[in-house]
């Protein structure tokens, strides 16, 4: 299966994420990894799964959202239609604030909005460089259960 990792990172713990689900999932799938700045829809139309990841960010004032390369994303494709096509969303945050991961949150409405579908529930990793052990394990356990749900 063609497997596209879309990540964007402030931080560069989502892109840490992405990479760990990468080595899972290449051992069975073609996986493709880029950041979500260098991604354009011929990627997203390649993939017959696409893993989305994003920091939870202020963007134009409003806390909780998407990175603004995956909002670029999101509103390149909010139009198309793509019922054969599933997503995993994963996120990295904090949870002493407000909207924990509420850029999962935007993202799966996307998913929703455009006809696809969650292939596994989302994945919201807290304090990732603050317990990376634990956040690690957390991936790689999500990472397996998505490998067997695809």
């Amino acid at each position: 299966m063609n497997v596209l990792i879309v990540y964007a990172s402030n931080s560069g713990s989502n892109y840490h994420v992405a990479n760990i689900i990468a080595n899972i999932l290449i051992k069975k799938h073609s996986v493709l990894l880029k950041n979500a700045s260098e991604v354009d829809i011929a990627d997203i139309e390649k993939a017959k799964l696409v893993i989305m990841g994003s920091p939870s960010w202020m963007v134009q004032g409003e806390e909780g959202m998407p990175h603004e390369d995956i909002l670029h994303i999101i509103q390149a494709l909010y139009d198309a239609k793509y019922p054969y096509k599933k997503f995993a969303l994963f996120g990295c945050g904090d949870k002493r604030y407000t909207f924990f991961c509420g850029a999962i949150d935007h993202m799966k409405k996307f998913v929703k909005d455009i006809g696809a579908k969650e292939a596994i529930h989302s994945l919201k990793i807290d304090g990732f460089y603050f317990r990376i052990e634990e956040s690690v394990r957390e991936i790689e356990l999500w990472s397996k259960k998505l490998l067997k749900a695809i």
